[in-house]
């Protein structure tokens, strides 16, 4: 791409970002009394779905990776 092609593009995406930014700051403040009520609910209803789907990782494999114990004898 050649340069004028390529700062006509970044002009453009800082316009996209700049109009979304103000449209969706519109959205809120015209509707902040129906946006400011749902937060709760979605945390609570969120909690389930994070016990749900985001346990990987924490050490529940079922000892499949752990290290082999050896066994003492006394």
């Amino acid at each position: 791409m050649s340069d004028g092609v390529s700062c006509a593009i970044k002009k453009f995406s800082w316009v996209l970002y700049v109009v979304g930014g103000i449209s969706v700051g519109y959205f809120l403040w015209i509707h902040k009394a129906h946006v400011l009520q749902y937060p709760p609910f979605s945390f609570l209803l969120l909690c389930p779905l994070m016990h749900l789907f985001g346990g990987h990782g924490h050490g529940h494999e079922n000892g499949e990776n752990c290290p082999k114990q050896s066994k003492r004898t006394h």
